[in-house]
């Protein structure tokens, strides 16, 4: 009876280690972001489900009325959302929720690992369902939840798995997924295994690491967790015949096969990753060149100027002195001429978007391709950097295929607008023929294809960076992006 207690205890405690690890890597959301009515009904229903099932096993109670139970409380919730909107009270039930909510997942797990103590099938049902409730109270997505879960879970049933084989080969089980491990090993062999988690993720900078991963690398890390639990289930399936000291060894071997493909898989993606940053700090840099070279040919004009006008006044002072005044109006007129010519300059208020259109102007006229730009927007939800590097790729890639058109149909618009809080820009440029794809890539015509055709890439990084959308299109000669980005509150 004790050895029980203790087991459901430790499977509690488990679950708590897990929501955890959770406010470890995503703080709470504050308490005016608002939380939304359907994904909790629907994590709701899941939990209410499965407890009605052994609730209705153990004590009787029909299916019917637990139905019935759980539908009222939920109306209680949803009336009290309605009528207490501003007030703290909605904040304390929403509080009340979320550690029921908790508590009750907490009490399938113990069930489930009561029933079995290795379950892929619970992994999968588990990280579908959990990261539904964990969004609305924590600073999280669905799919960083629901990979952080998949991780979490999967990495505690192949470290579960080890323990396992030992007993069996030790005592000489025959056992499968479903087999009960009952045992004081087992409690003592679960808490350390626990213990080694908080450690790992409070002292181990686990944290750092789980927060890098969700960022940078969700991809790779949703696959490890996969890869994990398909070496979970190809063991169960390999071993499901009883185990002795050959088929330890083979286990062992297919268990190191599989992880070494695991970590060679995992690497080449990283290694991916990493040539791709690569390659966006390579243009970066050579984009903050190509500034210092226009500053500075700034500077040389400015310093030009000042040398200029002050021969300038001097003339103008002589000949206002001699009085010859219509030399020295004949002589403002070609100044002022001159000027409007030199003016000939954008200026929308931004002095970085400034920068931006009256250097890619000059080199535009310089190629004889017509420009032309709308703008009706106050707010723009990119930092400098940013916007730096995403329209300057813009303009090049559009001013590299304008370029290959006839002179009359050398053409780029660009417009930048501000719509219901979101951050519109439309660039479109004239070409002679539609871009070249490769899964879902744009393709370089230039040479050296590993210094170049990362353009339209660089932009993809820095609008999903700002949650943003892009598209493109082509139609009728003409090449278009468009980007949507929400503005930040």
């Amino acid at each position: 009876m004790i050895k029980s207690i203790l087991y459901i205890l430790v499977s509690f405690f488990g679950t708590g280690v897990n929501f955890w690890v959770f406010s470890k890597v995503f703080p709470r959301k504050e308490q005016s972001e608002p939380i939304r009515l359907l994904p909790l009904i629907c994590y709701y229903v899941f939990v209410m489900f499965f407890a009605s099932i052994n609730i209705v096993r153990w004590t009787g109670i029909s299916f019917f009325t637990m139905a019935l139970i759980s539908a009222g409380v939920a109306g209680v919730y949803i009336i009290i959302r309605k009528y207490a909107q501003k007030s703290y009270a909605l904040v304390f039930v929403n509080r009340a929720v979320e550690y029921f909510l908790m508590a009750a997942t907490a009490g399938l797990f113990a069930v489930d690992n009561w029933y079995g103590f290795i379950s892929t099938g619970a992994v999968v049902i588990f990280s579908v369902a959990i990261p539904l409730l964990l969004m609305e109270f924590r600073q999280c997505s669905y799919w960083q939840g629901a990979i952080l879960e998949m991780l979490y879970l999967s990495v505690l049933t192949l470290l579960k798995e080890i323990y396992f084989v030992y007993v069996s080969v030790i005592d000489k089980i025959l056992w499968d997924a479903n087999t009960k491990l009952h045992t004081y090993g087992a409690i003592i062999y679960l808490l350390i295994l626990y213990a080694g988690i908080i450690v790992f993720v409070k002292c181990f900078t686990g944290k750092k690491l789980l927060k890098k991963l969700l960022i940078e690398y969700k991809k790779e890390t949703f696959l490890t967790a996969i890869g994990i639990l398909i070496l979970c289930e190809l063991v169960l399936i390999f071993q499901g015949q009883g185990y002795n000291v050959n088929s330890l060894v083979g286990t062992i071997l297919v268990v190191i096969g599989l992880l070494i493909g695991l970590l060679y898989a995992i690497a080449y993606s990283v290694w991916k990753s990493s040539e791709t940053q690569k390659n966006f700090l390579n243009m970066r840099n050579q984009i903050m060149e190509q500034q210092y070279v226009e500053l500075r040919k700034a500077y040389e004009q400015n310093r030009c100027i000042i040398h200029d006008e002050k021969h300038m006044i001097n003339y103008l002072t002589e000949c206002l002195s001699s009085g010859e005044v219509q030399k020295a109006q004949e002589f403002l007129g070609v100044c002022s001429k001159k000027r409007n010519h030199d003016s000939g300059k954008f200026w929308t208020g931004f002095p970085t978007l400034d920068f931006m259109l009256n250097m890619k102007k000059r080199e535009m006229d310089g190629l004889s391709i017509t420009f032309s730009l709308e703008t009706d927007f106050e707010r723009m939800p990119l930092n400098d950097a940013d916007f730096v590097m995403l329209l300057g790729n813009l303009f090049d890639n559009a001013i590299e295929a304008a370029q290959q058109c006839a002179l009359p149909e050398r053409r780029i618009k660009l417009i930048l607008q501000n719509a219901n809080d979101m951050f519109l820009l439309h660039m479109e440029n004239t070409c002679v023929r539609e871009p070249d794809k490769k899964n879902g890539r744009f393709l370089t015509t230039k040479r050296d294809e590993k210094k170049h055709g990362w353009g339209i890439e660089s932009v993809k990084h820095i609008v999903s960076k700002h949650n943003g959308e892009i598209f493109f299109e082509f139609a009728e000669d003409v090449f278009c992006v468009k980007i949507v980005i929400k503005m930040e509150q």
